[in-house]
């Protein structure tokens, strides 16, 4: 299983964007999320695109804190998936702007 950001009220729009595996995002990415006191991202929440400035925030802040923080393998891996994610999620947005809001699940 994996944590994707997806459109799951309109499929036509073929948003998919990978987060993280579940396993990884259970062990690094909710850890985070605690320490960072971040609700608006998680597995099973709405992100609504009027809060994407504030949704990239928050991405980057745990980019931040996995760099300052896991060991370097870990590090990267969560960190390149957030540097996609940083790119992909806004296109997606703008591509698609029908689409008000994604789950992350």
């Amino acid at each position: 299983m994996s944590v994707l950001i997806f459109d799951v009220e309109d499929t036509s729009s073929n948003i998919c964007i990978p987060v993280a595996s579940e396993k990884k995002f259970n062990a690094i990415w909710e850890y985070a999320l605690k320490e960072l006191n971040i609700c608006r991202l998680g597995n099973g929440v709405w992100l609504q695109r009027n809060d994407l400035e504030l949704i990239l925030s928050d991405f980057c802040r745990i980019k931040k804190w996995a760099e300052q923080y896991l060991p370097t393998m870990e590090a990267n891996y969560v960190v390149s998936h957030i540097n996609y994610i940083l790119k992909e999620l806004p296109f997606q947005w703008s591509k698609n702007p029908h689409v008000t809001r994604l789950w992350m699940g």
